[in-house]
């Protein structure tokens, strides 16, 4: 079974700041990785050094048990469709789907049957012979989304391919790629960057929230709605999540905070370190009605916005 594992990866650009950060993940065959992040947040450079275009600086990857690390893309067996859909503008369709096939010397009988079936599955034989410049965004994208599929690799990497579609032109796409990302899943493992909240809410088994090249937490999105470690993910998946500074004190009962004017009693055994007492924090909560909802209620450290109360 093929699988991608990735251990302590970091990246760091000449003369700049790290680009990433202590990833880790770990998927099979069969398996959808999803990597949410909001724009310029390491996602492409994530899917680029998976693919062998960035260096890594320090950290291993794994394909299918083998140390790939250091290998240039043309020795690594992976697919990529890019952010900007990699297609040769003032090339045919046909040519742009051939492509992958040219360099890798596959015979040209086999790869024109294949190419063919490709075209057909994907119902682009009445375009095959326009160039990629004259056709529309959509069509554009169908085209970069069936080059996957001209031939198997170890591993397929998608970087948020749908980020320049207006939303209902998005949802539409995204519906109609999500079989073929489970059929490409059954190929090889998949890793799918998106900025989309609503993509990551299908894709929900196996998810990293990334911001600025940090990974904020992983597992599925059930557990980590559940219990969100940061405040980026609460605001992410809690509607009308509410975040304001308070102060944690003790009073007459044990430790108290107030927001929207009421006291709040709080269980010191679920604070995770007493240094909190008398500091100010970040509490994030949803309303019920006018009232606020215990039950979302969480306590993070102002500076590091890392969770330090869970009720």
């Amino acid at each position: 079974m093929k699988s991608l594992k990735v251990n302590n990866l970091y990246v760091q650009y000449n003369f700049a700041a790290l680009a990433l950060q202590n990833i880790n993940f770990d998927i099979s065959q069969g398996q959808i990785l999803t990597v949410l992040a909001p724009l310029e947040s390491g996602k492409t450079s994530l899917i680029k050094s998976l693919a062998g275009l960035v260096k890594i600086s320090r950290g291993e990857v794994f394909s299918s048990g083998k140390n790939i690390t250091v290998l240039p893309i043309k020795d690594r067996n992976a697919s990529v469709l890019y952010d900007d859909l990699g297609l040769f503008d003032s090339k045919t369709v046909f040519y742009n789907l051939m492509y992958p096939l040219k360099i890798r010397n596959v015979d040209s009988a086999i790869a024109q049957q294949k190419i063919n079936e490709i075209l057909q599955e994907f119902e682009l034989t009445s375009i095959k012979d326009i160039k990629i410049k004259k056709l529309s965004l959509q069509e554009k994208f169908e085209v970069a989304l069936a080059r996957l599929f001209v031939r198997e690799s170890d591993y397929y990497l998608i970087d948020d391919p749908l980020y320049t579609f207006k939303d209902d032109l998005r949802a539409k796409m995204f519906e109609k790629m999500l079989p073929y990302l489970r059929k490409l899943s059954n190929l090889a493992p998949v890793v799918y960057a998106t900025s989309s909240i609503e993509e990551t809410k299908t894709l929900k088994d196996n998810v990293i929230i990334l911001n600025y090249g940090v990974q904020l937490q992983s597992g599925s999105l059930a557990s980590i709605t559940a219990k969100p470690k940061n405040v980026l993910t609460y605001r992410l998946f809690r509607e009308n999540a509410i975040v304001e500074e308070s102060h944690i004190y003790n009073g007459e009962k044990g430790l108290y905070l107030t927001i929207r004017d009421r006291e709040i009693l709080i269980e010191q055994d679920k604070l995770i370190n007493a240094i909190y007492i008398d500091s100010c924090v970040l509490v994030c909560y949803t309303l019920d009605g006018n009232d606020i909802d215990i039950g979302s209620l969480l306590i993070f450290d102002k500076n590091s916005e890392k969770l330090i109360y869970f009720d």
